[in-house]
């Protein structure tokens, strides 16, 4: 058997950047900060992430770009850069004004080093910030003006849309689930004092066991989960649960945010929305008549086929940027 090494994997991907930059008919040249040994060992705390990455490699034709060094070799053959967060999956580097002219940075968690992020942003020319929640970029990140915010949210692969018809199982409880340390899950963790919530210990932050497969796959065994982290204004953010519990055919009882109405969540329409003074009865009202949420259900499935599906953010990625040249 061949195995194949990280360092292999490297090599192959300085091949394909050189490879992509010869060719003349790929247009435009788009450049990704990534640090691809984090992208190689799925160092994502999030199922969906990888996937990101590599679409963004594959359908954008992606130089990578892991350093200081290879931005200074390539920024004067780039049209565009997608710059990942420094310090998080992807290296911190000093960009030059204009080259390119189209530089988008990615921005997940706004409350997390609020100040260096914007200074980072303005001091390298930034054009745009791709922010995976709209609402809590805006309330943090004050310096940044309003039209170079772009939401560019979390999406589901779409093999992992699960398609089979909606199950009703009659369990008796609402799957909750996810990291718990820290003020940012207070709401999260509240939920779970009810007798008829289910905690499983399943987290990308604090106990990841299940491969990104395997968790799509484990899903689509129950009848309801939460999503929720807190309701204080500093959070407030529609997470990547949000999208993978409805994806799997889950009835979503959604912790209220801001960001909810533009992105097509609807209250009891596709999902149900909550906050801590109208919970429990959702809930009871819920476990009580199960059958009658199939609908509900379906269209929350049904939304994130339409809206929320990888290859649908990776188009509107592409367009944004033809649009922008």
């Amino acid at each position: 058997m061949k195995f194949i090494t990280k360092n292999s994997q490297k090599r192959r991907y300085r091949k394909r950047n050189a490879d992509i930059l010869s060719d003349s008919e790929i247009y435009p040249k788009v450049g990704l900060v990534l640090n691809l040994g984090f992208h190689l060992s799925n160092r994502w705390v999030s199922a969906v992430t990888a996937y990101r990455m590599n679409a963004m490699i594959k359908e954008l034709n992606s130089i990578i770009i892991q350093n200081q060094k290879d931005y200074d070799k390539y920024k004067d053959d780039l049209d565009v850069i997608i710059a990942g967060e420094p310090g998080w999956g992807a290296p911190n580097i000093k960009y030059v004004k204009n080259k390119p002219k189209l530089k988008y940075a990615s921005m997940s968690d706004p409350h997390s080093k609020t100040v260096e992020w914007q200074r980072y942003f303005l001091e390298n020319d930034f054009s745009y910030t791709l922010a995976y929640y709209y609402n809590p970029t805006l309330f943090h990140l004050r310096n940044i003006p309003k039209d170079k915010i772009i939401h560019w949210t979390w999406a589901i692969p779409d093999q992992f849309i699960d398609e089979k018809e909606i199950k009703i199982r009659n369990q008796n409880y609402i799957l909750i689930f996810g990291a718990t340390k820290g003020e940012a899950y207070e709401t999260r963790n509240w939920c779970k004092s009810f007798n008829f919530v289910k905690t499983m210990n399943y987290s990308g932050v604090e106990n990841k066991v299940l491969t990104d497969r395997e968790y799509f796959k484990w899903l689509t065994q129950f009848d309801a989960g939460i999503a929720a982290g807190s309701l204080d204004r500093k959070y407030r953010l529609v997470v990547p649960k949000y999208f993978e519990i409805a994806s799997a055919g889950g009835l979503l009882f959604a912790q209220e945010a801001e960001d909810l109405k533009a992105l097509g969540f609807e209250d009891k329409k596709n999902c149900i929305i909550f906050n801590k003074e109208n919970f429990e009865a959702q809930a009871r009202t819920y476990l009580a008549n199960k059958e009658a949420y199939a609908d509900i259900r379906k269209a929350g499935r049904n939304l994130i086929s339409k809206r929320h599906t990888l290859s649908k953010r990776i188009s509107s990625l592409k367009s944004h940027i033809a649009s922008h040249l």
